[in-house]
C-alpha cells in the first residue's frame, strides 16, 4: 500500500504490485544433449538407411536420469554386438556381456576394470552396467546415487561413439 485516505465516510486505497520476469537463455552449444545429436550426425552415420535405429537412440538420450540412460544404451550396444554377431554367422558365438566384452576389446578399449565377482578384467560399460545390477539386486540407493554421479558426459560420449560404428559396420 503507497497511500491511504479517509474522508467522510469513504476510504481512498492506493497500491501497486511489482512483476519480475527473467529470461534465461541457454546456447545450444552448452546443451549435452544436442552436442549428442551434433556428433552423430556430424561423423559417419547409417542414419539415411536406418532413421529408427537413430530414432532409439536420440529418444534414450532424452532420460534425465543417467543410470536410466546409460542402462538403456548398454542394452542398445549388447543388442548391436549381438546383430554384429548374426551379421556374421556366429550367432551361436554371442555370449551376453561376455561377447561385448570381447567386441569392445578387439576395438582398442580397454579392460583395465576388474570385476571380482567373475575374476575377470571388463570393459567400463560393463563395469558400470555390473556395478548398477548390483546395487539394484542389492536395493542399495547410496551405491546408486553414487554411480549415478560418476557416470559422466564423456562415458555416454564414448558409448554413443560404439554404438554408432555398430550401427555402421552392421548396416551401411
Amino acid at each position: 500500500i503507497t497511500s491511504y485516505t479517509q474522508k467522510n465516510n469513504s476510504i481512498l486505497i492506493k497500491d501497486n504490485i511489482s512483476l519480475h520476469d527473467e529470461l534465461k537463455i541457454i546456447s545450444f552449444d552448452e546443451d549435452p544433449i544436442n552436442n549428442f545429436y551434433k556428433s552423430i550426425i556430424e561423423t559417419d552415420n547409417a542414419i539415411e538407411i536406418k532413421k529408427v535405429k537413430y530414432e532409439r537412440l536420440f529418444k534414450i538420450l532424452h532420460n534425465d536420469n543417467m543410470v536410466s540412460r546409460f542402462m538403456a544404451l548398454y542394452q542398445y550396444l549388447q543388442d548391436l554386438v549381438k546383430a554384429f554377431y548374426d551379421k556374421q554367422n556366429n550367432s551361436n558365438k554371442f555370449k551376453g556381456q561376455s561377447s561385448v566384452i570381447y567386441y569392445l576389446s578387439q576395438c582398442g578399449e580397454d579392460l583395465n576394470c576388474y570385476n571380482k565377482n567373475k575374476n575377470r578384467q571388463e570393459d567400463i560399460y560393463t563395469y558400470f552396467r555390473n556395478r548398477i545390477a548390483h546395487a539394484e539386486d542389492t536395493d542399495n540407493m547410496n551405491e546408486y546415487v553414487v554411480i549415478n554421479e560418476e557416470i559422466n558426459i564423456e562415458i555416454i560420449r564414448n558409448l554413443l561413439i560404439r554404438i554408432n560404428e555398430l550401427i555402421m559396420k552392421i548396416y551401411k
